[in-house]
């Protein structure tokens, strides 16, 4: 089973002009488009500010990309856009429907102010065997 989350590296220059390779974790592509980000928002060479939740693991080079700032001065922010306020929330009203089929649908993460919650949520044993 793959991530549905988009990957991307950043050359980072340090404060001792060493360059780091950094993974930056965004969400999958199609929340991506309705942000507005497209194969075309980002080349090659562009030079970006990101900001977010880095890894629990100090070692690795890793952080959700949280916000991104464009050097053209595009803002997108990841974070805020699963966010519904409550009179944008869709529930299904469909009586006609039940179990296994009520679970389609766009899903969204719980956050936690501006950090995704701490803890994944359980597998089943076909997840635990995967």
């Amino acid at each position: 089973m793959r991530s549905p989350h988009s990957f991307f590296e950043v050359d980072v220059v340090t404060a001792d002009g060493s360059t780091e390779t950094w993974d930056v974790e965004a969400h999958a592509v199609p929340i991506l488009r309705r942000l507005g980000i497209d194969r075309d928002t980002l080349k090659v060479g562009d030079e970006v500010r990101i900001r977010g939740p880095r890894s629990r693991r100090p070692e690795k080079l890793l952080l959700f990309g949280a916000e991104i700032n464009t050097s053209n001065g595009e803002q997108f922010e990841m974070l805020n856009s699963i966010r519904r306020p409550p009179e944008r929330r869709v529930s299904d009203t469909r009586n006609d429907v039940d179990g296994v089929d009520r679970l389609t649908g766009i899903w969204m993460t719980f956050i936690s102010g501006q950090r995704v919650a701490d803890s994944p949520m359980p597998l089943n044993a076909a997840g635990k065997a995967a």
